[in-house]
């Protein structure tokens, strides 16, 4: 499941951010974000062999070929080539962007921070939306119950579309999966895909009875907050009622996503893709566990050791 997660998010958001299909530049950019990915919480030795040097050069790399991409989407641009605004890439959504206040209506975004935006939204984007779908088909297959009432809620959408069985959701219906999202919001508490990140103190202030300086930077992990029974009780049982009411979590408290001004900008793209890829999985596709135990090790995002391998047959059509 896992190598396959990976390909579907990696080609999904490849589509979206740079709108290029399969091809020698997509497989290589494949490559080229492995070594992002792999380079990101390693230690910062600029040496040849290390994989922080690695990820600097598939940095670069990626750099050249975003850049290429802007010219020909420049191009296609000043050329009125692009005229469906409905579908457009982000790239050239960006490349659309201009400053009204200017008198010249001047680019908004020079190119390197469309480069930058554009690395950033993919690291981002990438495994970690590919995790949270691999641990919520392993939860689904462990909790059967939970399993049945993901798959009614998404059937009881299937069965209400007027068109054929391909007709595409909507946002209606995205809005409809509340305990769908209820399941991935569990599964991210118990297997958060970002493990720590660290913030910088503004002011001083007290905890636990010690005085943290202004300026020190914090780090935090999201996996003992997500455990600590005060705010959880029970933390070890996968219980997605648990945010039946989400007004009653404490602020702070479920940070998979980060919080405050600087919470994670992909936060409603991770919603809506995972929730139309369980639509679509849990109707159209009946599976069980290949292992008994399915064993995980963090390097440094959670990561299934065998790959959460999994039997899997095709439904008759509702």
């Amino acid at each position: 499941v896992m190598p396959l997660m990976k390909t579907l998010t990696f080609n999904v958001i490849c589509t979206l951010i740079f709108g290029i299909e399969r091809g020698a530049r997509r497989n290589r950019l494949v490559k080229l974000f492995e070594h992002v990915i792999d380079g990101t919480l390693a230690l910062p030795i600029n040496l040849p062999f290390t994989r922080f040097n690695r990820s600097l050069r598939a940095r670069s790399e990626i750099r050249d070929i975003v850049l290429e991409l802007i010219r020909e989407k420049r191009d296609k641009l000043e050329n009125q080539e692009t005229l469906d605004n409905h579908h457009q890439d982000l790239i050239t959504r960006f490349l659309s962007m201009s400053d009204v206040d200017q008198a010249n209506s001047s680019p908004l975004l020079s190119d390197e921070e469309i480069v930058d935006n554009c690395i950033v939204a993919m690291t981002a984007g990438h495994d970690t939306t590919s995790i949270l779908l691999a641990f919520f088909i392993k939860l689904l297959s462990e909790n059967p119950h939970v399993y049945q009432t993901v798959l009614k809620e998404q059937e009881d959408i299937a069965k209400g579309k007027s068109g054929s069985h391909d007709e595409p959701l909507t946002w209606d219906d995205l809005a409809k999966m509340k305990y769908t999202w209820r399941v991935a919001t569990e599964t991210l508490r118990m297997y958060p895909p970002v493990f720590c990140s660290f913030r910088k103190v503004l002011q001083d202030i007290e905890l636990g009875g010690y005085i943290i300086p202004k300026g020190w930077q914090v780090f935090w992990t999201s996996l003992m907050t997500h455990m600590d029974e005060t705010i959880y009780p029970d933390p070890l049982t996968f219980n997605p009622l648990r945010f039946e009411n989400q007004g009653a979590t404490p602020s702070f408290s479920y940070i998979a996503f980060g919080g405050g001004p600087r919470m994670c900008p992909g936060y409603e793209f991770a919603r809506i893709e995972t929730l139309t890829m369980v639509h679509y999985l849990v109707t159209r596709f009946k599976w069980k566990l290949s292992l008994e135990e399915n064993l995980f090790k963090r390097d440094p995002m959670p990561v299934f050791i065998e790959g959460l391998p999994i039997k899997i047959e095709i439904k008759k059509a509702l």
